[in-house]
């Protein structure tokens, strides 16, 4: 996650203020979420960045909602929008067939790999 922490901090700062932009971002352990509070404080500053946060696994005092990003997926399609992504191999496979399926070019759909 730490390349899309990177591209949205450049993003917000270079006022791409009407621009919707939008991160699910997905975990198993909802105590392992790197970046948390980074990403709260930037979404807080900049109401054209939404965040959600998801973790398979939550404790009581969780900072993420229970479930994953590819169940809400299909709410935040935007045909004009670029999506880039990181994450497992299954995750991504998944979720680029989501927005193929909903008519979003290739050429805006990017992919980080690990």
């Amino acid at each position: 996650v730490t390349p899309l922490k990177a591209i949205l901090e450049d993003r917000m700062q270079k006022g791409d203020k009407m621009i919707p932009t939008i991160l699910l971002y997905g975990c198993g352990d909802d105590a392992e979420i790197p970046f948390h509070d980074d990403f709260k404080a930037l979404a807080a500053k900049h109401p054209q960045l939404t965040v959600r946060f998801f973790a398979e696994k939550r404790s009581e005092k969780s900072r993420a909602e229970g479930g994953r990003p590819l169940a809400v997926l299909p709410s935040y399609i935007i045909p004009d929008a670029d999506y880039l992504m990181c994450g497992p191999p299954p995750f991504m496979e998944a979720a680029r067939s989501m927005l193929v399926q909903a008519g979003i070019p290739s050429q805006q759909i990017h992919q980080d790999r690990y």
